[in-house]
Formats: structure tokens, sequence, C-alpha cells
């Protein structure tokens, strides 16, 4: 049997629902402009930071798994939007790091520079 996640959502206003995530409650709404309350980001806005925080965590992990020196990891999530309706035409993640290498592991030459 496979295996699943559930989320569950109401509405808890005109325009503001909750989803309960685990342990976790997040309020989605839609900015006053477009006739909501702001009183959370837009639905597609969290999805595209689950994109973007599922990609990061197996990242993280297979880093770690690694033991890769490798830190500072960020990814930016863009999502490129048409209309009619309004919709995600494309993600595209932009992911950025930095090695880290430990001085015992630097180039000889390197291990010889005045301290």
């Amino acid at each position: 049997m496979a295996s699943e996640m559930n989320i569950q959502l109401r509405q808890i206003s005109a325009s503001t629902s909750e989803a309960t995530i685990g342990r976790h409650q997040v309020l989605i709404d839609r900015p006053v402009a477009k006739g909501g309350s702001d009183a959370g980001p837009m639905g597609g806005e969290l999805f595209l930071a689950a994109v973007g925080g599922c990609f990061m965590s197996n990242l993280l992990a297979a880093i770690k798994a690694r033991e890769a020196e490798i830190g500072d990891v960020r990814v930016e999530v863009v999502g490129a939007l048409a209309d009619s309706p309004a919709r995600f035409a494309g993600v595209e993640l932009r992911v950025a790091a930095e090695r880290h290498m430990p001085i015992d592991r630097n180039p000889p030459a390197m291990s010889r520079l005045p301290t």
C-alpha cells in the first residue's frame, strides 16, 4: 500500500484559509489589491516555497550523506506566470552554494602561508 500525505484546509474568513500541515498551521490569503485581507501568502507563493523547500531538504540531505564540504546553500524559485486562466507556465530553481575546504585539506602551497 502506498504512503500518503494529508493536508487539511478550512475557510476562516471571506478570503483566508488555514492549512494544517502536521503540527503546523499556515494562513493562505490574497493581497488587498486582489480582494483579500493579506493575512498570509497566496497559494501560488506557498506552492513555489513548497517546491523550493522540498528540493532544498533533499539537497541538504544529499550533501550530508556524502559528507560534502558545501554550505551556505541558497535556492531561488521563479514561477513564470501565464494568463487566462492565471497559472504557472514554468518553474525554475536557481541554486547557489559555497564550497568549504578545511585548512588541513588545503593545497600544500596554501599551508605554507604565514598566519
